[in-house]
């Protein structure tokens, strides 16, 4: 039973070690949500800025058309080899030196914009007449210019004309820096409003399930023996399969505390049938099976208590408060033992509580005292206190003769009576062990300070 007991709680221990590693399940949708809005805006944004870049693009070629369409309207040839512009075209950057705005006429001789100054567009080279050209290219001052070019022929010239416009890239490209700007602040925002959303999302849609952590916690610390049904209609299923389990479980439990019991009461009758038969053996007959018969009436006795505790935990725990307790046990042992005048002494606070079961807390608080009174000489002390870590420690004193080295080695074996001659089965520190080891506490022996033995007991406490 040890084993298996150790066993649970390495299990357990483990469990809880990869609970505490795991990343949690809220962290989990944000992050994953995160990633998408991430990847999402990104390729958005980068979508609409392609876009954008695409349509002013397009927007500047129009407006070159334009402007060369302008252009090829005021070119004319008035002597072989002799080009002019009817009139000056209206925007005046064409007209301004190295301003970004050029225009130019090539058949042969070349006519330049005033913006020029001195400097030539290179030539577009073989263009079908009427078709419009577009190409990227360095203007002077190493300007990125953008430029269109056509050839016109008309009838009455001795060659075709290759006519040029080119503007700097310079506006587009500042418009379209100022929407990427302003592209990514604004994705920015709807990326930081999309979180924030989520995290509310998760935590508002996480919240019946901490809800129900909360009331699992309660459980454990002893407040209620079921989850409530105020919960969202897709929890109610897993509200529905911990509740059905509970019930199984405490009755199952219920019924095998009951089985074990009955199954020892059982054996009482029979067993004293046995013991009855076995004094017809004579004295010596009776000798020989007695021995086997009390060692069997011990096993029952034991199974019989042993029956009746639960050593609940986690969720079985409810709080149970020390002092009620151990005053009916003072009172009925007071009674018991009236003609020894014991004086007993109870420094338990009224609100202090362990988490299990009563029917475990008698039974410990019975065996130990029992013993304690059995034992005392004038005076029984029973003392808790609540240690740093929230265990109780509960402390049972006497002022009898205490127990040697070699008793306490021997004490918590099964059934080893340290004196036959005071009445007992030698059951009692023995179970009390077996009842603290379920609740995953201590017990240990130490000599009062009236010279006596103290039974020191640690139990779970409960808030």
């Amino acid at each position: 039973m040890q084993d298996d007991q150790a066993q649970s709680s390495r299990t357990n221990q483990a469990f809880r070690t990869n609970q505490v590693s795991s990343p949690s399940l809220s962290r989990r949708l944000v992050v994953v949500a995160m990633v998408w809005i991430a990847l999402g805006l990104g390729v958005c944004g980068f979508f609409l800025s392609y876009a954008f870049e695409r349509a002013v693009e397009t927007s500047f070629d129009d407006r070159l058309a334009a402007l060369l369409r302008s252009v090829v309207a005021e070119t004319d040839m008035i002597a072989p080899q002799q080009l002019r512009i009817r009139s000056p075209l209206e925007d005046t950057r064409f007209s301004q030196v190295y301003s970004g705005w050029y225009w130019q006429l090539r058949s042969g001789s070349v006519l330049r914009s005033r913006s020029l100054w001195d400097t030539d567009l290179p030539a577009a080279g073989a263009i079908t007449p009427g078709a419009l050209v577009y190409r990227s290219m360095a203007g002077p001052r190493d300007q990125d210019l953008r430029a269109v070019s056509t050839v016109i022929q008309k009838a009455d010239w001795a060659r075709p004309v290759e006519v040029t416009v080119a503007v700097t890239t310079e506006e587009y490209k500042t418009e379209t820096k100022a929407f990427n700007r302003l592209l990514r602040v604004s994705l920015g925002i709807l990326g930081v409003g999309l979180g924030i959303a989520v995290v509310l999302q998760v935590t508002l849609g996480l919240r019946p399930l901490k809800r129900v952590i909360a009331e699992l916690t309660a459980m454990k610390r002893g407040d209620g023996q079921y989850l409530s049904y105020g919960h969202p209609r897709e929890i109610l299923p897993l509200v529905d399969a911990f509740n059905d389990l509970r019930d199984h479980d405490l009755e199952t439990l219920t019924r095998a505390r009951r089985e074990a019991g009955n199954l020892a009461h059982g054996l009482k009758t029979p067993l004293a049938r046995l013991a009855a038969r076995a004094e017809e053996f004579g004295p010596d007959g009776r000798e020989r099976l007695r021995p086997d018969i009390e060692e069997i009436r011990r096993r029952i006795d034991y199974h019989v208590v042993r029956s009746t505790v639960s050593g609940a935990r986690g969720t079985n725990a409810v709080k149970v408060r020390l002092h009620p307790v151990a005053d009916d046990i003072v009172s009925g042992l007071l009674r018991l033992y009236a003609d020894k005048a014991i004086t007993a002494t109870i420094a338990i606070a009224d609100d202090l509580a362990i988490l299990g079961e009563e029917e475990d807390l008698t039974e410990i608080l019975g065996n130990l005292l029992e013993n304690a009174f059995k034992w005392a000489k004038s005076g029984v002390r029973i003392s808790a206190t609540v240690q740093s870590s929230g265990v109780v420690e509960l402390r049972v004193e006497d002022d009898g003769p205490g127990l040697t080295e070699t008793e306490v080695a021997t004490a918590l074996e099964w059934g080893r009576r340290l004196d036959d001659t005071v009445p007992g089965t030698g059951l009692g520190l023995s179970i009390v062990s077996d009842i603290v080891r379920l609740y995953n506490g201590h017990m240990r022996f130490d000599r009062s300070p009236e010279g006596g033995l103290a039974v020191i007991v640690t139990l779970p406490g409960a808030p």
